[in-house]
């Protein structure tokens, strides 16, 4: 889904540009994401800042391979302005969990039933 993949990068920019923005309990979790490499770097990205207070990309090679590095390293240079930081994120959540929601109730049976019941 590439609105929210694009939505997911900006997280994990924003995260790592100025992870105040995010607080003690962000909205979303690693399960809200749809890219499932995305949502592992938000996890490990987070646990990073919450042990050092700093983001180090060269210390995530124990948990991701090469590849996956090169992948976030890309997504993290592109351009993302924190101008309008805490709006930015805001509406990217609103994405990412409206776009969660959806690929939620298309998992679901045809009856309308998820098995949690």
């Amino acid at each position: 889904d590439l609105r929210s993949a694009l939505a997911e990068e900006g997280v994990l920019r924003l995260l790592t540009l100025d992870d105040s923005l995010f607080g003690e309990n962000p909205p979303i979790r690693e399960e809200d994401f749809s890219s499932p490499l995305l949502g592992r770097f938000f996890t490990a990205l987070r646990a990073q800042l919450r042990e050092s207070g700093q983001v180090n990309i060269p210390a995530l090679a124990e948990f991701f391979t090469s590849e996956e590095i090169s992948h976030l390293i890309g997504i993290l240079q592109k351009p993302e302005s924190l101008k309008n930081g805490a709006q930015a994120l805001s509406d990217y959540c609103t994405i990412i969990l409206d776009e969660a929601h959806k690929r939620g109730r298309q998992r679901r049976s045809p009856d309308g039933r998820d098995g949690k019941e």
